[in-house]
C-alpha cells in the first residue's frame, strides 16, 4: 500500500475516532458515508473502480480491529443477499462483500454493511 493511501485512512481512522470522542457516534451509517469521506480526504482516488472496493475493504476492518464500531447488516438487501452470520468476523465480512459487489449498483451497494457502536 503506498504511502498517500495509507496517511489518508490514518487521517479518516482519526475523524472516526475524534467523532466517537465528542459526539459518542461515528457520524456514519454505512458505506456510503465512509465514500463521503474519501472524497474529502482522498481526492486522487478513482471513487468508481476496484480501488474503492479495496479500500472500503480496508477502512471497515480497521473500524473492526479498533473496535469503533460494530458491523451490522440492517440496511443490507438481506432478502437478495444473505449477509454473514458472524458480524466480528472479518473474513466473513469481506467475503459478503465482494460477492455481491458487483450485484449491485453504486448508490445500493454503499448499504451492503452499516455502522454501529
Amino acid at each position: 500500500m503506498e504511502i498517500e493511501t495509507k496517511n489518508n485512512i490514518n487521517k479518516i481512522l482519526g475523524i472516526l475516532l475524534r467523532n466517537k470522542q465528542s459526539y459518542g457516534s461515528l457520524r456514519i451509517e454505512h458505506l456510503g458515508d465512509l465514500i463521503n469521506l474519501l472524497e474529502k480526504h482522498d481526492r486522487k482516488r478513482d471513487l468508481d473502480g476496484e480501488d474503492l472496493r479495496k479500500i472500503l475493504l480496508i477502512l471497515s476492518k480497521n473500524i473492526l480491529e479498533k473496535k469503533l464500531a460494530r458491523i451490522n447488516f440492517e440496511l443490507a438487501y438481506n432478502y437478495i443477499y444473505p449477509p454473514p452470520s458472524d458480524s466480528t468476523n472479518y473474513h466473513q465480512i469481506e467475503k459478503y462483500i465482494e460477492d455481491n459487489w458487483n450485484k449491485m449498483n453504486a448508490v445500493d451497494r454503499q448499504c451492503l454493511i452499516s455502522f454501529e457502536i
